[in-house]
């Protein structure tokens, strides 16, 4: 079994964890694991269960088994009844960039309060934290070289320049060779076991006991850059994730934690196709207005006192691409059904199905909307638009721009609003779904 595992390039941890499992089997047998038949091995699942086990460990366990009968004895039939069991998925957990700060300053040492930095600022598995090497620190070019990370893959994380400070004073205070976190023997590194204390015990003196799990900077990370709208394939890259959905279901569970038990409304603000025929290659220049027209329409017509006089919280998300894969931009806001009157003294709440009208918003909307058109104007003017393909006539040295503007006037005042979701929490997956599949 070992050498079939050394051929297959496992590593050590791997290694050991299925000598330990077939080990479990051959204690539950009470005789060599190779003499185990199908009714054998279908038995052992169920005592799995019954000792506690819970499912990550049940399907780590099974693993190993089906491995020993499948390439050492080569009796692929043998382990057919063997099955992998469903592991509920749960929310993870996030830190708020203040609870991190207070997560780091509660660190016992320099040393400690350096590799939680590291892991929190670029998002760093505990294994890649204590691996980190002398050599791998870019402080000039600000990346950190992860070798050999999960899968045995190499790459580069980007940290925050603030947090790359606690590194740099703990390399001036121990000086190490080769790794930047050494253990107690100063040669190789502290183990991911050690980590994981120090960052429990960090995170209990600072008030935080049920809420830092081993993966809790990797979720946060991701989050917090979701947050800022940074790109989404910039946020699977750099905490090098296989697949965009971990970071996206990191971000949804946060936007979930943040609903109130009270009805939803959708409402959708969406431009022109002329204007999202530009907007592919201008993202920078045309993707922020939409967002403040929109919000400045919901929050005025809101703190209107004819329509609702209260302060509405509002969740926007940008929904760049259509289900046929065209660029179709449009505005999608989350609003709760109702909010704080102006004085902030008591709730104002909404008719169960009726959010605010929307001939009154698409009015103020479409004002907002000629202000967003004679800022894009001036955007071509300085020359900050780039054009290409069937715009190529738009291009600032020819003048056909101000009467492409003057047609697009009459296209701006494109809103409506759906009716209101029963369950909060399935508000953010429904409306953002469609975006993430096209992402």
């Amino acid at each position: 079994m070992l050498n079939g595992m050394r051929v297959r390039n496992f590593v050590p941890g791997t290694q050991r964890e299925d000598i330990r499992a077939v080990k479990k089997l051959a204690v539950f047998l009470g005789r060599s694991p190779g003499a185990a038949s199908a009714g054998d091995l279908r038995a052992f699942q169920p005592h799995l269960t019954e000792s506690g086990a819970n499912p990550p460990a049940i399907n780590a366990t099974v693993t190993a088994p089906r491995f020993f009968c499948k390439v050492t004895l080569d009796r692929p039939e043998t382990p057919r009844r063997l099955v992998f069991v469903h592991e509920p998925r749960k929310p993870p957990r996030i830190l708020a960039p203040e609870e991190v700060l207070r997560l780091l300053e509660a660190a016992p040492g320099p040393k400690h309060k350096a590799a939680l930095s590291a892991a929190h600022g670029a998002g760093l598995r505990a294994m890649e934290v204590v691996a980190l090497k002398v050599s791998g620190i870019g402080s000039q070019r600000m990346l950190l070289r992860v070798e050999q990370g999960k899968g045995r893959k190499d790459r580069c994380a980007m940290p925050p320049p603030k947090l790359l400070e606690l590194p740099r004073d703990w390399y001036r205070i121990a000086r190490p060779r080769i790794y930047m976190f050494p253990g107690r023997d100063k040669i190789g590194p502290m183990t991911a076991r050690q980590l994981n204390r120090v960052r429990h015990m960090a995170a209990g003196l600072a008030g935080l006991p049920n809420q830092v799990a081993p993966h809790t900077p990797r979720h946060s990370f991701a989050t917090h850059l979701l947050e800022q709208r940074i790109d989404a394939r910039v946020i699977q890259a750099l905490p090098g994730h296989a697949k965009l959905g971990t970071a996206a279901r990191e971000w949804l569970a946060g936007r979930e934690a943040e609903l109130l038990p009270v009805p939803y409304f959708h409402v959708v603000f969406t431009l022109p196709a002329a204007i999202a025929g530009i907007a592919c290659t201008n993202k920078a220049v045309i993707h922020d207005p939409p967002f403040k027209a929109s919000a400045g329409t919901l929050t005025t017509i809101a703190a209107d006192e004819k329509h609702m006089g209260a302060r509405i919280a509002i969740t926007p998300v940008l929904h760049a691409w259509g289900p046929a894969m065209t660029h179709h931009p449009r505005v999608h806001m989350i609003v709760p059904g109702g909010g704080l009157s102006l004085d902030g003294s008591r709730r104002v709440a909404r008719k169960p199905n009726f959010f605010l009208p929307v001939l009154v918003l698409s009015k103020l909307f479409a004002h907002s909307g000629r202000l967003m058109l004679e800022k894009l104007a001036a955007a071509h003017d300085a020359g900050k638009l780039t054009f290409f393909g069937e715009h190529a006539h738009l291009i600032p040295a020819c003048q056909s721009f101000d009467s492409s503007i003057d047609g697009w006037h009459a296209g701006i005042p494109l809103l409506f609003a759906r009716s209101r979701h029963a369950n909060p929490a399935r508000v953010i997956p429904v409306s953002i779904s469609q975006n993430l599949c096209s992402l």
